[in-house]
């Protein structure tokens, strides 16, 4: 498989369809890990849902559907996953991807904030990695409430990118590099936002789980595009030159080879009880 080029988009720009080819590869790549988390132990991954045969789940921002089978499984007999994506590319990816295996599991192209179900549709409502990209968060997990049943749940989870570290030679331009890059992602504080929007939507027994994603020793061809996408929006902004730029990834460049690379991030799962 090839490394996504970050020429082809940008991180704030993942709702675009300019390039399908790129983002069902970035997808691919970027849930690569979860994907082979998940096929280790489903029930335990996914005990954030509480699986049980019957239930009915939505889950907003499906992409290529690759992280839903078995959960697909999870939920039989009787179950029924609904997936959504503003993308019409990544339904018709995902449902490429589940033609052949006998879930119970569809694709559906749809705006989030403004979802076309009927009120109390699903048991559970969830996202993961969407909501960051979105324009209007708030009227879009309104959306997911109000499709939800009495009693359901409804669960969240996003990075906050300002908790974004990274090891470098130069800690002031590194500083700089990744808060311009947490202000250039659409909500790049959503992670931090979650709590208190669940709590003005009116949902019950909130629960936050944080959890750090660190990537460590990853070799340069595998972590360039992300290096590439951490240093462009500082570049463009005007924060940083085009030498400290180059200075920067080459510092990043040398680590990747050294084998000592590392980076690191927060993410935070927040769900809550339909009252």
């Amino acid at each position: 498989m090839r490394t996504p080029k970050p020429s082809h988009a940008k991180w704030a720009d993942l709702d675009s369809t300019a390039d399908p080819a790129w983002f069902v590869e970035f997808l691919d790549v970027s849930r690569g890990q979860t994907i082979a988390e998940i096929q280790r132990n489903p029930a335990a991954y996914f005990a954030f849902l509480d699986p049980k045969p019957g239930l009915q789940i939505l889950e907003v921002g499906a992409g290529t559907g690759s992280t839903l089978h078995a959960l697909a499984e999870l939920i039989a007999p009787g179950g029924k996953i609904v997936g959504i994506d503003f993308s019409q590319t990544m339904v018709d990816e995902a449902t490429r991807r589940a033609k052949d295996s006998g879930l119970a599991i569809k694709f559906l192209q749809m705006d989030a904030a403004d979802l076309k179900f009927a009120d109390a549709s699903f048991d559970r409502g969830s996202s993961h990695i969407v909501f960051q990209h979105l324009p209007d968060s708030v009227k879009a997990l309104s959306e997911m409430i109000r499709v939800t049943r009495p009693g359901g749940l409804v669960t969240i989870v996003e990075q906050d990118w300002e908790t974004l570290v990274v090891d470098a030679e130069d800690s002031k331009l590194t500083r700089t590099i990744v808060n311009a890059f947490s202000d250039h992602v659409h909500e790049g504080w959503i992670g931090r936002k979650l709590f208190g929007m669940f709590k003005s939507a009116g949902l019950n027994n909130l629960r936050v789980e944080p959890t750090a994603v660190a990537m460590a020793g990853i070799p340069w061809a595998h972590i360039s595009w992300l290096i590439d996408q951490i240093s462009d929006p500082a570049l463009e902004m005007g924060r940083i030159s085009a030498d400290e730029r180059q200075s920067w990834r080459a510092d990043q460049k040398s680590r990747a080879d050294a084998g000592k690379l590392f980076l690191s991030f927060t993410q935070f799962r927040v769900s809550g009880i339909k009252g």
